[in-house]
C-alpha cells in the first residue's frame, strides 16, 4: 500500500474548487484591506500636523486606490484559486 500521507501539488480540481476559489478571494481581501487601513494613519502621520488639507485629501484618495487595485487582483487570485498567495507571504525563489 503506497504512504498517503506524503500529499504532492494539488490538483488542478483541488487548486480551482469553489472552496479554494473563496480561500483566495479572503486573502486578497485581507492582504489590500490591510493596505488600505495601513496607509490612511500613515498618511495623517506625514502630513497631519503640519498640512491637514492635505492629509485629508489624501485620505480620500488613498482608500480609492485600494478599491482599484482591489479590483485589478480579485480576478486574478480567484482565477488561481488556492494557488493564490499574497506577494509578501512567502518570498519569491
Amino acid at each position: 500500500m503506497p504512504n498517503t500521507s506524503v500529499s504532492g501539488p494539488p490538483t488542478r480540481a483541488a487548486r480551482c474548487a469553489p472552496a479554494a476559489r473563496w480561500g483566495a478571494g479572503v486573502r486578497a481581501t485581507l492582504w489590500l484591506g490591510a493596505w488600505g487601513v495601513v496607509s490612511v494613519p500613515a498618511a495623517w502621520l506625514v502630513w497631519g500636523w503640519t498640512w491637514p488639507s492635505m492629509a485629508a485629501t489624501i485620505s480620500w484618495h488613498l482608500p480609492l486606490l485600494t478599491l482599484a487595485a482591489y479590483a485589478a487582483r480579485l480576478p486574478k487570485a480567484v482565477r488561481l484559486g488556492a494557488a493564490y498567495s499574497p506577494p509578501l507571504r512567502h518570498p519569491r525563489k
